[in-house]
Parts: structure tokens; C-alpha cells; sequence
């Protein structure tokens, strides 16, 4: 009986503790009634001259449509909701001639290393090539030689001509970090962001989502993910919503549940 009453003593005495690890992006449980925030939109033009003020005001536009855009349907209209959603967007749009020069950069590059290939190829052919003889000789008499003396032999050298190489590289670096961007001493972190971009850099779009609490403005979940997407583009932008808001029991697109029935003929 000592025994039983030990080991039923150890079997229920034995216990787990589980606890939350700090900066998941999942809490334990999500609220049932969610509505969403304002959405807060940072857009930034990038080009080779001075951007013109009337395609600066379409693209903010633009951006700000297809932001919002992206956000509709999505079921977060909750009335007295118990966290709001607040999604925020730092965008980089390029300017119609910075993709210009982009594009005319790229063929350059590529008719320089066709260039150099072809003109390797054309000096390597022209060096392999050896001079041919004027015509055959007759066989004369083999020289005398003085009593004593060696004959001296020539042994034949086969030409091997240089080779020819050529080296291009082209290297470009661009950091990005998994979340958002680390503050850097002296500037702001959009300030870091474009200094951290290199010449063939395309349009991206950095959002961030956030669950805070109406009451207090706590934040309760937060995402941050960053994609190479066109800001005034408002299915691209949506793409990049869905991906944040993804395994999330709210926030998804109500019209991609179920694609609809085509009607069948009579």
C-alpha cells in the first residue's frame, strides 16, 4: 500500500510548463470581432532626374487606390471590435525613365559581353592558324662532313598560340532583412532602406500589420514582410496582404474562397 500511494503521489505530482517564447508573431488566441484601421501608406519616387509633380501625384494615387483595394472584402467591419487591425505600407516606386535607363543599361551589358565573346572567338581562330610552305624542294646530295665532326640536329618547335581570355562580373548587393529595418546611427530607417538599393533595383512594397488593442493600443500580433511588387499595382499589393495575413482566422479575401460556377448550357 506505501508503494501505491508513492507512485500515485509521483504520477500526479509530475506537471508541464509551457511557456510563450518572446517575439512570436502568434498569440495564444486571436480576438472574434476585428475591424480595420485606417491604412497609413509612405511612398517613395525613385528616378535618375528630377520627378515630375504630375506623375508623383498619379502614383501616390495610384498607390493609395490599389492599397485600399487590396484591403476590401476582407470581413474586418466588425462593430465594437475587440483589436483593430492596422496595416502599414513603405513603398518605392520607380519613375517611367528610371526604367528606361534600367532597361537601356541591361542592353548595354549584354552587347558589351557579346562584343568581347565574339572578339575572343575571332582571335583565338587567327592565332591557330600556321603559315603554309611555298612549294616542295628537291632532295640534293647529303653534306660532306669533316673526319671527327658531329652532325648537329635542329629538333622542330610546334607554336602553341597565347590564350586568349576574357572576364566580366557584375555584382550587386542588396540587404534585406527579415523584418523590419534595424535603425541605423544618424539616418532613418527609409533613409537606410534606399541607400541599400542598387541600380537594377525594381519596385518593392514593405508592409507591416500589427493586432492592437482599441483600449489600450497594445500590440497584441505583428507582421512584417517585404516583396518586389508594384505599389500602384492593386492585385500585387493584394498578393503581398494575403501573405501577411496568412493562417490568420481573419482577413481573407472573401471573393478567392470560391471561384464561381460557370452556368451550364440548356
Amino acid at each position: 500500500m506505501r508503494l501505491v500511494a508513492l507512485l500515485t503521489c509521483l504520477a500526479f505530482a509530475c506537471a508541464t510548463a509551457r511557456q510563450q517564447v518572446s517575439g512570436s508573431d502568434a498569440p495564444p488566441a486571436f480576438p472574434a470581432r476585428v475591424a480595420l484601421a485606417a491604412p497609413e501608406l509612405e511612398l517613395w519616387m525613385e528616378g535618375t532626374h528630377a520627378i515630375d509633380p504630375g506623375e508623383e501625384a498619379r502614383a501616390l494615387a495610384q498607390s493609395r487606390t490599389a492599397l485600399a483595394a487590396a484591403l476590401e472584402g476582407r470581413g474586418l467591419d466588425a462593430t465594437a471590435p475587440e483589436a483593430l487591425l492596422v496595416v502599414r505600407a513603405r513603398a518605392i516606386a520607380r519613375t517611367g525613365e528610371r526604367k528606361d535607363a534600367q532597361l537601356w543599361s541591361a542592353v548595354g551589358i549584354v552587347f558589351v559581353v557579346v562584343a568581347i565573346v565574339v572578339s575572343a572567338v575571332l582571335l583565338s581562330r587567327s592565332g591557330s592558324r600556321s603559315p603554309r610552305g611555298g612549294g616542295a624542294r628537291g632532295v640534293g646530295p647529303a653534306p660532306a662532313f669533316a673526319p671527327g665532326a658531329r652532325p648537329v640536329y635542329f629538333a622542330p618547335r610546334p607554336y602553341v598560340p597565347a590564350p586568349v581570355g576574357f572576364g566580366f562580373f557584375v555584382g550587386l548587393n542588396v540587404a534585406v532583412p527579415a523584418g523590419p529595418p534595424p535603425p541605423y546611427a544618424g539616418l532613418p530607417p527609409a533613409e537606410a532602406w534606399l541607400a541599400s538599393r542598387g541600380w537594377f533595383d525594381g519596385d518593392e512594397v514593405e508592409l507591416q500589420a500589427e493586432l492592437v488593442d482599441p483600449a489600450t493600443g497594445a500590440v497584441r500580433w505583428h507582421r512584417t514582410l517585404r516583396g518586389g511588387v508594384d505599389p500602384r499595382d492593386a492585385g500585387a499589393v493584394a498578393g503581398l496582404v494575403d501573405a501577411a495575413l496568412a493562417g490568420l482566422p481573419f482577413g481573407a479575401r472573401q471573393g478567392a474562397l470560391a471561384a464561381p460556377s460557370e452556368p451550364e448550357n440548356p
